[in-house]
């Protein structure tokens, strides 16, 4: 693949009712940085453990050329809009995101 061109952005997903999820597993609304559909994927009770999880997903993997990667820095910021002692910042320094 081309070198790619470093772009920045920003999404925000506001939940209301967090502690009502009683669901599996969720995902945000499909949003477009760097020209790339992504979204957020949640699970509120742990993905096969007992806290919660969060990743970045690229909804149209199917759709993509073999091959396709991006190379991402992502940080997730987890806000307790109730208690801010327990909101978090969590980063990854630049990974490729690939998918077949």
């Amino acid at each position: 693949m081309d070198s790619q061109i470093p772009l920045s952005g920003s999404y925000k997903w506001r939940i209301n009712y967090f502690t009502l999820m009683d669901q599996n597993k969720y995902y945000s609304d499909m949003f477009t940085i760097g020209g790339c559909k992504w979204r957020i994927l949640i699970f509120p009770k742990g993905n096969n453990s007992d806290h919660f999880s969060i990743y970045l997903d690229v909804p149209d993997s199917a759709t993509l050329p073999i091959g396709w990667y991006r190379e991402v820095s992502i940080t997730f910021t987890v806000i307790n809009q109730n208690n801010q002692t327990q909101s978090t910042k969590k980063g990854m320094s630049p990974s490729q995101f690939r998918f077949s």
